[in-house]
């Protein structure tokens, strides 16, 4: 029971919720959001487009506590100082998620978070399936 357990709680986090707030695309593709989009558009997923409105609810869907994270997943965690961040998930381990985080300059930063470290991750929709909530 105890393997169980632990193996459960590998991948503890809240579900989080893409906010219904309406945003501009101007608005919304500066810093961390605008490398998002960015780098999910890249990616092959659906992100708002020039002169959108939107709201994140039509391009992430959260990530349920009993699902695992993938790759792309955008990530929230914490740092010691409790400071919040955000990322994107390169590749899962044991340890703890492998992410990609922007820095000056146009840098990336890729370092692997501590699973108690992560608050939650929200989940980008595939290209063409803007109805359908997981890829």
């Amino acid at each position: 029971a105890f393997l169980l357990i632990t193996a459960l709680s590998a991948f503890s986090f809240q579900r989080l919720v893409p906010g219904d707030r309406v945003w501009s695309y101007e608005e919304a593709h500066v810093g961390f959001m605008g490398w998002v989009i960015d780098e999910l558009t890249v990616a092959g997923y659906d992100m708002p487009s020039e002169n959108e409105e939107f709201t994140w609810a039509k391009y992430l869907s959260p990530v349920e506590t009993t699902d695992t994270p993938k790759k792309w997943d955008i990530l929230k965690f914490l740092d010691e100082d409790g400071k919040s961040h955000g990322a994107i998930v390169v590749e899962m381990t044991d340890k703890g998620p492998i992410v990609k985080q922007p820095m000056e300059a146009g840098l990336l930063i890729f370092m692997t978070i501590d699973n108690s470290q992560v608050v939650g991750y929200l989940r980008p929709h595939k290209a063409g399936t803007r109805d359908a909530p997981r890829i």
